[in-house]
């Protein structure tokens, strides 16, 4: 074989390796999923208990599915409003007069550029330059009927105007001889916009593109989907009497609600739910090749949160107990506010928000349903001078709120706010602001983050945070530095609230457009109040059914329950229960004559004319005194009763048994007592205090001697027991 055969026949196997490589070595590539754009709504989204939410989903495939078909030339006649355009100019937004659907999204109004193109983007470019689609550099979000370099000032006029009744109507926009900017060729065309169907439809009567490049086509918001017409991608071309359909492709859906116990229908597009307390609902959308998204839509219920005390809960029959009804409103007009612990939340990654100097943000997401002032917010915007609001014109007309926070309520603009430390800041000088949601349904809390703010021009800076709390709608500020005015610079520094026109608002105490205050690690929150009606059932027992706060005094042990109703008639319950114990037989006195005697044996308190005796809380007591005296006995559960009273007119003391000699002397005592009895029978001698407590008790024969050494000196009381039986009382005294 010759050397360049066998170099080729090398050759060739060395292909067919390679090629046998490529086929079993590459991966195969599955057809990948197209996105589904979901998007679920609830109205209302906020219910009361018993009310129902109607539910609705809008699906499609994003970029819509279009496809583009030649159609008949037939523009439609009809005259409309005269748009004055000059060169390279894009109009304001005008009506559309219905909703329409274009990519996915639904749009009221539209915009014209004099360069040949209509976009739903108020602010697109308006460059006379086209580049062929799709291409993400503006402009965006647009159907192009003839995009160049065109020039009305030239020649021509552009028109446009609604025809047609609900749910047919068109928008027509019109070219008349509109010239190119180097003059000639005159475009004549109309855009058409179809209501209900979404078809787009363009009637090109003389578009004459051969000196230079121009588009024809659409173009979807974020320049990633586009379609246009063949051969019409930014290249010369002409059509004469000519239109042309761009069709949303028809997308077989079906649809799966989570949840589905409280829906009228799960696989509905549009059930209606009925829940008994708040819900997410989550719905997957499938289509016909089995490829999925889902979305997640909340329905409050808002039955007041009602908790109820009773103090105390266990009562003696008799006695109250004081009721006291604790109800949390989650939407008003009115708020309180109140000193809390610093806490701020510092778990989270927060999403930092680029401000410039007297700046407000776009909408940001709060995550869920926000009540403020009686109104429900989905997002908010972020000012750079150091508060949030939820008016969207604040961010569409920059109202910053510069150079001092106001005193609130003030109608100026900004309002429908909430100021954590507003005044004069300067976020590119330092520091950062950012947001989260953090927590799950109900219980989500939207954080923002003021760090290291300065004052401008670059001083003083603060750190703080607002929380928003789903569900209850408390707000807290959490201030970990505010310096104040220690360089004078401050015309005030403003910390509160105020509602979307100014006329109702709440700061913190000393801070409502002051340049005094200062906070370090300091906490506020403000609570949603509102007005209730409360009924109270059983009501026999009760001071008043229709208060807050009755006071209970119920003969048995009873549940009560309360219904509390808001404002807007939703309601909460809740229920206590006060447990009752009988009170205990009354003790009954009796006095043989030296000691009085109750007839329980533990449990007691003397008292002489009224007045409680200091540590008389034996069954007996040695009165040494002629008067009244009662006794109230205490149960094991706290419950008492007193006895009748009783009248000491005599007292027994050293009185003695006749019938046996006994002796104790001396009497007054110091060091050494002695008792003698003289039948030689078993004997006892009992001593007690004067409050009839027993310091001393020994049993003896005939005679004892007892040491009284250690007795403190006072009064002494005894008893000498001979077979059981006592034979002799007195009184002692110890010196």
């Amino acid at each position: 074989m010759k050397k360049h055969d066998h170099l080729f026949s090398k050759s060739i196997l060395s292909f067919c390796f390679a090629v046998l490589l490529f086929f079993v070595a590459k991966p195969l590539v599955t057809a990948q999923c197209p996105p589904i754009s979901v998007v679920a709504s609830a109205s209302p989204s906020i219910v009361c208990n018993g009310n129902t939410s109607q539910l609705n989903v809008t699906a499609g495939v994003t970029g819509g599915g279009y496809t583009v078909s030649q159609i008949n030339y037939n523009p439609i006649a009809g005259s409309g409003t005269m748009v004055t355009l000059g060169d390279d100019v894009l109009s304001t937004m005008l009506p559309i007069g219905f909703n329409f659907t274009f990519f996915g999204n639904v749009y009221s109004q539209f915009n014209i550029c004099s360069n040949g193109f209509i976009s739903f983007l108020a602010a697109n470019s308006q460059t006379f330059t086209p580049s062929a689609i799709s291409n993400v550099s503006l402009p965006n979000n647009m159907v192009c009927g003839s995009w160049a370099d065109l020039n009305p000032n030239n020649g021509g006029t552009v028109s446009y105007f609604t025809t047609g009744f609900a749910p047919n109507r068109k928008l027509v926009v019109r070219f008349d001889s509109v010239m190119h900017f180097t003059g000639g060729n005159p475009i004549t065309m109309e855009y058409v916009l179809c209501e209900t169907t979404n078809f787009i439809e363009l009637h090109n009567t003389s578009v004459i593109a051969t000196n230079t490049n121009h588009v024809q086509g659409i173009e979807d918001a974020n320049g990633l989907n586009g379609l246009p017409v063949p051969g019409r991608n930014n290249t010369t071309w002409t059509s004469i009497n000519e239109g042309w359909r761009f069709s949303p492709g028809i997308i077989n859906l079906n649809y799966s609600w989570s949840t589905s116990g409280s829906l009228t229908n799960p696989t509905s597009v549009n059930p209606v739910a009925s829940p008994s307390v708040s819900t997410l609902y989550t719905v997957i959308v499938t289509d016909i090749n089995g490829c999925t998204d889902s979305t997640s839509v909340s329905v409050i219920v808002n039955n007041p949160p009602t908790s109820i005390t009773a103090n105390p809960s266990t009562i003696c029959a008799g006695s109250n107990s004081q009721l006291t009804a604790s109800v949390t409103t989650t939407s008003t007009n009115n708020y309180a506010v109140t000193p809390i612990t610093y806490s701020p939340v510092i778990t989270g990654i927060g999403t930092p928000v680029i401000l410039g100097d007297d700046q407000v943000s776009s909408p940001l997401p709060i995550g869920f349903n926000f009540s403020f002032y009686t109104h429900y917010y989905s997002h908010f915007f972020i000012g750079s001078n150091g508060f949030i609001t939820f008016d969207s014109a604040a961010s569409t007309n920059n109202y910053q709120g510069c150079c001092s926070g106001q005193m609130l309520p003030n109608a100026a603009n900004p309002n429908n706010l909430i100021a954590g430390a507003w005044e004069d800041l300067n976020v590119p000088a330092g520091g950062g602001v950012n947001y989260f949601v953090t927590g799950t349904f109900p219980n989500r809390k939207l954080v923002v983050n003021f760090n290291s703010i300065p004052h401008s021009p670059a001083r003083d800076s603060l750190t703080f945070q607002i929380i928003l709390f789903e569900t209850t709608n408390i707000i807290e500020i959490h201030t970990a530095d505010m310096p104040g005015n220690s360089h004078g610079y401050w015309w005030g520094h403003t910390q509160g609230i105020e509602n979307a026109n100014g006329t109702l608002g709440l700061a913190v105490p000393g801070r409502n457009h002051d340049n005094t205050w200062t906070a370090t690690n300091d906490g506020w929150r403000f609570s949603p109040i509102n007005t209730f009606t409360y009924n109270w059932n059983p009501v026999a027992s009760l001071s008043n059914d229709t208060i807050y706060n009755p006071l209970a005094s119920p003969s048995a042990t009873i549940t009560y329950t309360l219904l509390a109703t808001d404002g807007n008639g939703c309601m909460g319950t809740g229920n206590v229960t006060v447990n009752v114990n009988p009170l205990p037989s009354p003790p009954v006195i009796s006095y043989p004559g030296f000691v009085l005697y109750s007839t329980y044996g533990t449990g007691n308190q003397w008292y002489l004319n009224g007045n409680i005796l200091t540590g008389a809380i034996y069954q007996t007591y040695y009165p040494t005194q002629i008067g009244i005296y009662t006794v109230t006995y205490t149960d094991g559960n706290g419950c008492t009763s007193t006895s009748e009273p009783f009248n000491v007119t005599i007292l027994g003391v050293n009185e003695l048994g006749m019938d046996i000699n006994v002796n104790v002397f001396p009497n007054p005592v110091t060091d050494l007592l002695t008792v003698n009895v003289d039948n030689n029978l078993p004997s006892e001698i009992v001593l007690y205090d004067i409050t009839s407590r027993i310091v001393f008790q020994q049993k003896f024969s005939s005679a004892l001697s007892v040491s009284t050494e250690t007795l403190a000196k006072g009064i002494y009381l005894y008893e000498i027991r001979n077979k059981n039986e006592v034979v002799k009382k007195g009184k002692l005294e110890k010196e």
